[in-house]
Order: structure tokens, then sequence, then C-alpha cells
């Protein structure tokens, strides 16, 4: 069994990633770790999110349930919101 290491980031577009560019594009920073990783990894030029905002899409990552499943809708709602692990925003 291989092990799966899975880096996310926040803000960041395909094109950000000067491994992943089709052409080179000025103005845009150059990404050696991150191009070491393309080559040597598996990169998706297709995804789909279940949101477009971040947590509620690593909410489904992390529980394989769509954010109207697991309750969480928008990045405001975290530490010191009233919800215990495992409790939905909507309990």
């Amino acid at each position: 069994m291989k092990n799966i290491l899975l880096i996310t980031t926040d803000q960041q577009t395909y094109d950000s990633i000067s491994g992943l560019r089709q052409s080179e594009q000025t103005g845009l920073s150059n990404t050696p770790n991150l191009d070491r990783l393309v080559k040597q990894g598996v990169t998706f030029s297709r995804h789909y999110a279940t949101n477009p905002v971040c947590a509620p899409a690593r909410g489904s990552w992390f529980t394989g349930k769509m954010p109207s499943e697991h309750g969480v809708w928008r990045n405001e709602l975290g530490a010191g919101s009233g919800c215990t692990s495992g409790q939905s925003a909507t309990e």
C-alpha cells in the first residue's frame, strides 16, 4: 500500500505553479519545489469542488459528505462557534 500526501493551498490557480503552465508567462512566481512535486507525483487537470469556499470544501474532503450533510456553509464558522467535534453547524 502506498502513502498519499495531499497538499492543499488557498487562492492558487492552476497556472500559478510554473511546472503546470503551458507557456512562459511573465509576472508569475517560479515554484521550484512544487515543480519537483509535479514531476514526481500526480497532478489533476480537471477537478470539481463541492463548494467554492474553502471551509465547506475541506469539510467535504474530511467527511466524504456534501456541505448540506456536514453543515459547514461558510468560512466564519470555526473554533468557538459552540460546535463540538463531529457535530454539524446546524445542530
